[in-house]
């Protein structure tokens, strides 16, 4: 028998993946290349965002926006957004990084690719979806459907993904009835086995993997050349044998992705702390009772070599739950004696073990970011979440890993059940505190989701569970709905949420006006202004509005008319002298030109200098 055509399908919409290819995909290829099968990678999250780009679909976005039911307000800021995206160039629009895309794509999937409230309604032959999303969906299929396809296999990493898929997977069914069409991906594993088996029974997928879709691909593809009706592959455990024995990812063409771009290398599967009371991540693998298996730094450190020889890589995002400080530690002692640069990106952990002389050794290895999971600083807090570290250790780590030049992000749960009104507010206040050690603030409210310890025992931290029904949050089609009893009230937590979120909005401003403070307004220099910044008009009302790091500020009419004459010039830098000149001309002198300058450079609209040598 000939080997199978395999077409990989990567569906819409994953906003981490905008910038280089997600790893399952390219991983699989590598597998199946292993017994000499070669297969197709259809990137249709990337495809969908340059599909967006295209000023036809703009266009009939906005007439979808003005015939909606968003109110005025809403319409506004819509509309606004969406003209600023299509008449400026992307490269000018991304110049302060990806987060206005994901802003404008927030938009779009709110017209035209809302999603369900659940899976039900995800499977119903009556989820009826917008034109632009028929168009673009029929003209997809068609082309997977051109490369002949024996097999289609969709892999689901996010949450928004999933009703995509089934969409897409419907679509495909129509067209060409005879191909196998395989489903697979870590939002899978995260599904209730209830919730599996609706999809099973939707009869929209010929084969299901959970687990490790390294193992089970090769025992799909076996039944598929016997013919076995088997439908449920569950991969069973993986090993540091096995995990070792995975081949390096064979990567696509980079040439759709967004620059800069960031490539994916396997390190870790699993959590070696995995007692977190909210995460659900110990279900991602099936590690056969293990907290997490590692691939050997040797492994990692090859890997990354070749990929930065074969491509034109800007930063490496190590895959970990949380990568292990030893693992880590040793990973960079080899960069550094290969000299190598990581410019690697990952997860980790607080620990009393990181000082220092730890933070410092991953900086001369090229380390370029940390994502913490600090959750709060909370004693009592972070005991009920059964992390290993407290307030104290938390803003030594901040500190030290600050110190060393290292970027840092730390996500937060700002309302974690059990959390009374003061310590809400007190987290508030302590987080203000560590800004200055922070780069991003990345706040999260709780959500509720399967699997976790927090589920199994909701009453033991104030929470009820009305219903066995599942809803889609931004953390899944496997959440669940809940009441709190503690006395964090709605209210409060909106306010938590609001603070948070200028909290955010302080934490990326600071970064930028920091190369302001020395800047003289005496000398001949180049500025750089954020290519998202535009003006929302409403009537007699002018807001300005950095999308890239969702602020906004009321404007005077001067201010205006200066702004104006900046943000619409065709070009994103300007000579200093070019801005006091235009500033001069709104405010009639040139003291008042130089204070309104000093203002602007505090909003964060100038994302970085070009000094003169």
């Amino acid at each position: 028998m000939s080997d199978p055509n395999v077409s990989f399908v990567f569906p819409p919409f994953c906003e981490s993946s905008f910038h280089g290819p997600h790893l399952a995909i390219p991983l699989l290829k590598a597998v199946l290349l292993q017994t000499g099968l070669h297969t197709l990678h259809f990137d249709l999250n990337i495809r969908i965002v340059r599909e967006l780009t295209k000023k036809q679909n703009i266009k009939t976005l906005r007439g979808d926006v003005t015939r909606s039911r968003f109110s005025e307000h809403e319409k506004t800021k819509i509309l606004a957004a969406l003209d600023h995206f299509q008449y400026t160039e992307l490269d000018d629009f991304l110049n302060a990084g990806s987060g206005p895309l994901r802003t404008v794509l927030k938009f779009i999937k709110g017209i035209a690719f809302p999603h369900p409230s659940d899976l039900v309604e995800c499977l119903s032959t009556s989820y009826v979806r917008s034109e632009i999303c028929n168009v673009l969906y029929g003209k997809f299929v068609r082309d997977i459907v051109a490369s002949n396809p024996d097999i289609v296999c969709f892999t689901v990493a996010f949450s928004d993904q999933l009703s995509e898929t089934i969409d897409l997977a419907r679509r495909l069914r129509h067209l060409r009835p005879d191909t196998e069409i395989w489903l697979g991906g870590s939002q899978i594993n995260l599904l209730h086995e209830s919730q599996i088996e609706r999809i099973v029974e939707s009869r929209h997928f010929d084969r299901i993997s959970i687990g490790n879709g390294e193992q089970t691909i090769l025992r799909m593809l076996a039944d598929f050349n016997t013919a076995s009706n088997e439908t449920l592959y569950h991969s069973g455990s993986m090993n540091f044998v096995e995990i070792n024995k995975l081949p390096p990812a064979i990567f696509p063409s980079l040439d759709e992705y967004i620059q800069p771009i960031t490539l994916p290398v396997l390190a870790t599967k699993g959590c070696y702390w995995g007692k977190c009371t909210f995460c659900d991540f110990p279900q991602l693998s099936d590690l056969g009772g293990r907290a997490y298996i590692a691939r050997s730094p040797e492994n990692v450190l090859e890997e990354i070599i070749e990929l930065q020889l074969n491509h034109r890589v800007d930063k490496i995002n190590l895959i970990s739950d949380a990568i292990p400080p030893s693992w880590y530690k040793k990973l960079c002692t080899l960069a550094i004696e290969r000299g190598v640069k990581l410019k690697s990106w990952s997860y980790m952990m607080h620990a009393k073990s990181l000082d220092a002389g730890f933070f410092a050794h991953l900086s001369e290895a090229g380390v370029k970011a940390i994502n913490f999971g600090t959750e709060s600083t909370i004693d009592r807090v972070l005991d009920v979440m059964k992390k290993q570290s407290g307030f104290a250790t938390i803003k030594a780590n901040l500190a030290d890993a600050q110190g060393s030049g290292i970027r840092i992000v730390t996500n937060v749960i700002p309302d974690y059940p059990t959390t009374t009104r003061e310590e809400a507010f007190e987290n508030a206040s302590n987080f203000q505190e560590l800004l200055p050690n922070i780069d991003l603030i990345n706040p999260q409210m709780f959500d509720l989701t399967a699997g976790t310890p927090i589920e199994a025992n909701p009453s033991g931290y104030g929470l009820s569970v009305p219903t066995t029904a599942y809803v889609k949050t931004s953390h899944g089609f496997h959440s669940r709905k809940f009441e709190r009893t503690d006395e964090l009230s709605k209210s409060d937590r909106k306010i938590i949420e609001h603070i948070f979120a200028r909290l955010k909005w302080q934490t990326l401003v600071r970064r930028r006006t920091m190369e302001m403070k020395s800047l003289s307004l005496e000398e001949d220099c180049e500025l750089m202004v954020d290519g998202s910044a535009l003006i929302l008009n409403s009537g007699s009302s002018h807001r300005a509005w950095i999308m890239s790091i969702g602020y906004s500020w009321s404007l005077s009419d001067q201010e205006v008319n200066c702004l104006e004459g900046i943000l619409k010039s065709g070009s994103k830098r300007f000579r200093l002298k070019e801005l006091l000149t235009l500033a001069v001309g709104a405010f009639g002198s040139d003291t008042k030109a130089k204070e309104w300058l000093r203002s602007l450079f505090e909003t964060g609209i100038f994302v970085r200098t070009v000094h003169e040598r």
